[in-house]
């Protein structure tokens, strides 16, 4: 399967083949080994995965599963038809991989500013920082100016001594209530997140779960496609129609986890 097809099937969550089937393993989807040694094991698992995995062919799934044993990512479990189980060092791989759904938000009622200055020869750097800013819940206000509700000093710090950055990134704190000229803390946070964008996409899953349109890997490839792009803001800086609690609530029944 090619790259640009599992981005497709997964909704630019994962772009392997062996990262999709470590998170249909994760999540309790049957993608047993069974067939490697008895007809029909491999076969049957891509029949209930059919609706996102239905153009990665039975041999392409095979060699996933084998290459994630080989790796040590997945073991069998005897006494289980071989049905793979996901390993302590898997889930260090797709914990880096997806994002998950934070429960308990504290909040200290500060909001941070983060601004950096790194020179134009070090444009690697650079960007990955700002890939790193996002992943960390950042929202970008301007260019070079990022906003957070959770203090980044010590993880950022972490990464300015990893990557020799010393001077160039600097957090400040606007203090409680902050905001930026005329915008209260309310507007400021829709501005910078477009909150109202992503909470369209979380009603569209609703809708979709509640009318069964889609099938359970689907669902959950979808969820994911749309929990990476939220910071996962305190649940009190969130507007009072939000519902991405909701989609994840959502996601649990479709799926059967408690």
């Amino acid at each position: 399967m090619s790259s640009k097809l599992a981005v497709k099937l997964t909704e630019g969550v994962l772009s392997r083949v062996t990262d999709v089937a470590l998170a249909l393993i994760l999540y309790g989807f049957e993608v047993g080994l069974s067939g490697a040694r008895t007809t029909g094991g491999v076969e049957r698992a891509l029949d209930k995965s059919q609706k996102v995995l239905e153009e990665i062919n039975y041999k392409s799934i095979k060699r996933a599963i084998l290459e994630l044993k080989r790796k040590g990512l997945v073991k069998t479990v005897k006494n289980s038809l071989l049905e793979p189980e996901i390993t302590s060092l898997g889930k260090k791989r797709i914990s880096s991989l997806l994002p998950f759904y934070i429960k308990s938000r504290p909040w200290d009622g500060n909001l941070y500013l983060v601004t950096y200055d790194i020179p134009t020869k070090h444009n690697a750097d650079r960007d990955t920082l700002r890939r790193f800013l996002k992943k960390i819940g950042c929202g970008l206000l301007q260019e070079s100016i990022w906003i957070t509700p959770y203090n980044p000093t010590k993880i950022i710090q972490e990464f300015v001594r990893e990557r020799g950055l010393e001077g160039t990134i600097l957090v400040s704190v606007l203090g409680k209530g902050g905001s930026i000229g005329e915008m209260t803390l309310v507007e400021l946070v829709e501005e910078v997140y477009k909150l109202s964008d992503l909470n369209s996409r979380y009603q569209k899953f609703l809708v979709d779960t509640d009318s069964k349109a889609i099938a359970q890997e689907h669902a959950l490839f979808c969820y994911l496609s749309i929990l990476e792009d939220d910071p996962q803001l305190p649940f009190n800086l969130l507007p009072e129609d939000w519902v991405g609690d909701k989609a994840y609530r959502n996601l649990k029944k479709v799926l059967n986890l408690q």
